[in-house]
């Protein structure tokens, strides 16, 4: 795994990255929301606070919620 220095402007990155590719992102308090509809959003979270290192893959999905939050 990647370990980030910056969580703030590693999150921030990510979010428009994703913005980037035409899906809607937002950062929550510990996840990034994402929906491509209102119908409904996946939560995801990429970080792992110990020692400052990411998630990815799989383990990074953490719900679906129906319909979108926001």
């Amino acid at each position: 795994n990647y370990r980030v220095l910056d969580r703030s402007k590693y999150v921030k990155a990510v979010v428009e990255a994703i913005h980037a590719q035409g899906v809607c992102s937002v950062e929550e308090f510990e996840e990034i929301a994402v929906k491509t509809s209102n119908d409904f959003n996946e939560q995801y979270n990429i970080w792992v606070s110990t020692g400052g290192y990411i998630r990815k893959g799989p383990g990074a999905y953490i719900t679906t919620c129906f319909p979108a939050q926001f």
